[in-house]
């Protein structure tokens, strides 16, 4: 459902004979969703060395703000930390796929080098933004 309000544009300056203009803005209220990612959420056989995670959304997004981190399943240790602003760290691309968007994350290499094969990506509320 769209909300729209709008003003007759009757200034001062404006041609009385003119047509009325009519402006409105929609506001869209329905949050976008994660629709698949490469690798596949819970993967086993992900190559090592793998250092981009590809989120599909169901919508066009922008970049959020938030602290992302690459958590070591072993342990439970955040062992990476990612500034959900930085464009290093999380890009969103300008191409859609069918109706989605995509956003990539890169990983530090350091970081999943040093600990096990085990990973998970804790993404924070806003870390894109509709």
């Amino acid at each position: 459902m769209y909300t729209a309000s709008g003003i007759i544009d009757r200034s001062p300056g404006a041609n009385a004979a003119a047509d009325a203009v009519w402006r409105f803005f929609s506001r869209d209220s329905v949050a976008p969703t994660l629709k698949s990612t490469v690798p596949v959420i819970g993967s086993r056989q992900v190559a090592f060395g793998t250092r981009l995670i590809q989120l599909q959304m169901s919508e066009a997004v922008q970049q959020g703000q938030g602290t992302i981190e690459v958590i070591d399943t072993a342990s439970g240790l955040a062992i990476a930390v990612l500034d959900a602003s930085s464009q290093s760290a999380v890009r969103i691309t300008s191409a859609l796929v069918g109706s989605s968007r995509t956003v990539e994350l890169s990983l530090p290499h350091a970081a999943l080098r040093s600990y096990g094969l085990g990973f998970a990506i804790r993404l924070p509320t806003g870390f894109v933004q509709d």
